[in-house]
């Protein structure tokens, strides 16, 4: 076949023969298919850029290109390490610590470096002053211990942690002094009953007594981004992976520990940390009751409850008590008794100047619509109360708490149950019988008849009057129900808990059976002890014997040796002896 008859075919020679042809010379070349694509695409294909890939343009990007567009897309934030009540680590004056113990303040001069402590309770500890030669840049404190911690004075190392146990009675041996492994930088530091906790760059949770021993060594999860403590608690918020945009991705774990009791468990676990949109956290703690709560840059600031479903509640705006933009409030402690936050009012910046010692009280209020109106007012103090009856009935709970919780409890629901009683008179005034008619399930039960009470005061319709009735049966009904199925669950866990212990007292009683059987059967003695015992008691056992009786003892050997011819297979009687 000659090169001549590959010519393209012309729409002239579409024709039945020009085809035949053409799948002719196909079958003659079937042998190589990559000469068959070169030789007849382009006659069975148009020759255009549309069929051939090869002659596609390339655009070329050059490598600035490829970094612009790849800086264009939103990272997302990532917050750096910071420490509970701190003030920026870049002032030569600043706060190390400010929680509800105390302050813990760095200065920094020309001359000297000095570090000072001040207690809130000044009757129960004076202030501790000393050098800060080491560059401490980090701090936490509890009523019993003082920890200050040290990058280097160039923040790369090697790491420094300084201790004082003020309940040792030595004072020369109050002061302890831990160097961390030169690799390793801290990044947060937390003080607790009886333990140090100390959080590196290698993601090493290092936990120490107070005396300074080292005791546990844990790995963290994922980047810290604080650590404080409460008594036996200790509160861990960390990045668990990256957020949205501007958003973070947090979580919290919350354990407690007691290492004279060897106890380092998780009260709280994987928790998502709640803040507003596009805002950092600026500072997180436990309440004086033991509860987390965290502040963030827009001013909110929530508290955890576990009792309610696991959620963090916006319990006040400070934001909106400021007057200027440029104002905040820096926030040191919550208290859940007393309702109120403990916080610094800053003129134009985020923290406080270097010469403040003293927080102010701001109550709570929850951030509800329509503030500016009695009813919106009305609702907020509702919701804020029953709040806190809810909490005061947890902290009732708490030995240590329940003397300050039970007279704030019921200080509260006569709060509750006036501001019910004003609600109920204001919706009635606003002809809105319905929202007025819910309150019966909203005030305390032992109030419940104050409300159709009321309303026959007021003359409103007997209907009216009825339907709180009516209400009032329901809510009892639905309490009965409610009471008869939590006593039903308790009897069938109390039921499974009794098999399962009926279940254990069988196997224990037939475990114990067992091995008295064991002990009473007889075990088989081996056949060489049984024989040697044998041989040693016949003679232990044998007495002397007299000539005359040989020959009587003789025959009775030769009685015993004589064989006996018994069948087992045989029907008739035994055999006789022979």
């Amino acid at each position: 076949m000659s090169e001549d008859s590959f010519k393209p075919v012309s729409n002239d020679e579409s024709n039945p023969t020009a085809i035949n042809d053409l799948l002719d010379e196909l079958e003659d070349s079937m042998d190589d298919v990559g000469q068959i694509k070169r030789k007849f695409m382009p006659r069975i294909l148009p020759d255009d850029d549309e069929f051939n890939s090869s002659q596609v343009p390339i655009d070329t990007i050059s490598k600035k290109e490829v970094q612009e567009l790849i800086e264009s897309f939103p990272k997302p934030m990532v917050q750096k390490p910071l420490q509970p009540g701190s003030s920026p680590s870049d002032e030569d004056n600043r706060f190390l610590c400010w929680n509800n113990v105390g302050i813990i303040r760095s200065q920094k001069s020309e001359e000297d470096q000095s570090i000072d402590v001040m207690f809130h309770d000044t009757e129960r500890h004076s202030s501790v002053n000393f050098k800060n030669e080491l560059n401490f840049s980090l701090g936490s404190m509890s009523d019993d211990v003082i920890v200050v911690g040290s990058n280097g004075n160039y923040g790369t190392g090697p790491s420094t942690i300084r201790g004082i146990n003020l309940l040792e009675a030595n004072r020369e041996q109050r002061e302890w002094n831990i160097d961390l492994p030169h690799v390793e930088l801290i990044e947060a530091l937390a003080v607790g009953t009886g333990f140090v906790a100390v959080a590196t760059d290698q993601r090493y949770l290092r936990l120490f007594t107070d005396s300074g021993m080292q005791h546990y060594l844990f790995t963290l999860p994922g980047q810290i981004l604080c650590m404080t403590a409460y008594e036996n608690q200790m509160m861990l918020i960390y990045h668990d992976g990256a957020g949205h945009s501007d958003d973070q991705n947090l979580s919290m774990f919350v354990y407690q520990v007691d290492l004279k009791a060897d106890i380092f468990r998780q009260v709280l676990k994987n928790v998502p940390v709640a803040l507003s949109k596009r805002s950092p956290l600026a500072w997180a703690g436990f309440s004086d009751e033991g509860t987390p709560c965290t502040y963030d840059y827009s001013g909110t600031l929530r508290v955890y409850r576990q009792d309610l479903g696991n959620v963090w509640i916006p319990m006040l705006d400070l934001r909106s008590l400021t007057t200027s933009a440029l104002d905040h409030y820096y926030v040191v402690g919550v208290s859940e008794i007393t309702q109120v936050v403990k916080a610094v009012k800053c003129k134009r910046s985020r923290f406080p100047a270097f010469t403040t010692e003293a927080a102010e009280l701001v109550n709570f209020s929850l951030p509800m619509c329509e503030l500016d109106t009695d009813r919106g007012r009305l609702e907020e103090e509702h919701i804020r109360l029953r709040l806190a009856g809810s909490s005061y009935k947890r902290l009732i709970n708490n030995e240590s708490l329940r003397s300050f919780a039970e007279p704030a409890s019921d200080t509260t629901q006569k709060q509750l149950v006036n501001t019910v009683l004003r609600l109920f008179a204001m919706y009635l005034k606003q002809d809105r019988e319905e929202l007025a008619k819910n309150l019966v399930y909203m005030i305390p039960k032992d109030h419940m008849s104050k409300l159709p009470e009321f309303a026959w005061k007021i003359n409103r319709p007997q209907y009216f009057i009825d339907a709180l009735n009516r209400a009032i049966e329901e809510r009892e009904q639905l309490e009965q129900d409610m009471k008869a199925s939590q006593e039903e669950d308790s009897l069938s866990l109390l039921s499974i808990n009794s098999h399962h212990s009926f279940g254990k007292d069988l196997r224990r009683e037939l475990d114990k059976s067992n091995n008295n059987e064991v002990d009473n059967k007889l075990k088989p003695i081996p056949l060489d002890k049984l024989t040697t015992n044998t041989h040693s008691k016949d003679n232990n056992n044998k007495a002397p014997i007299d000539d005359d009786s040989g020959d009587e003892n003789d025959a009775k050997q030769a009685k015993r040796s004589k064989s006996v011819n018994y069948n087992l297979f045989s029907k008739n009687k035994r055999p006789r002896v022979a």
